[in-house]
């Protein structure tokens, strides 16, 4: 619903990402892991945890999850970014994240 109006752009993109995420979530907890949270060991974050968990377990998405990702810090955090994001921009990562579907 978010990408039918212009007027939310940014709110696309992230939630593409955060749809993305909990696929992720679902299909790693299919798999046993509970959570990405790391130990006090660990010198990473759980959004680092998460996409070492994509790279190493899901190849054939890693690209789209990095993509979504930076496209969605770049909207929370950029604000210059929407001087220069292209129009189709949010429709192309909602595309992205619906791949995320096949994993569940």
């Amino acid at each position: 619903v978010l990408c039918e109006k212009d007027d939310f752009p940014d709110w696309s993109i992230v939630c593409s990402f955060y749809f993305a995420l909990h696929c992720v979530d679902a299909y790693a907890h299919k798999l046993g892991v509970k959570t990405f949270e790391p130990t006090p060991d660990e010198n990473m974050t759980a959004h680092g945890k998460r996409r070492r968990f994509v790279r190493d377990n899901l190849k054939h998405l890693f690209s789209s999850y990095g993509m979504l990702y930076s496209r969605s810090e770049q909207c929370r955090y950029d604000p210059k970014y929407f001087t220069f994001m292209p129009r189709k921009l949010p429709e192309k990562m909602l595309k992205e994240a619906k791949k995320f579907l096949t994993i569940l």
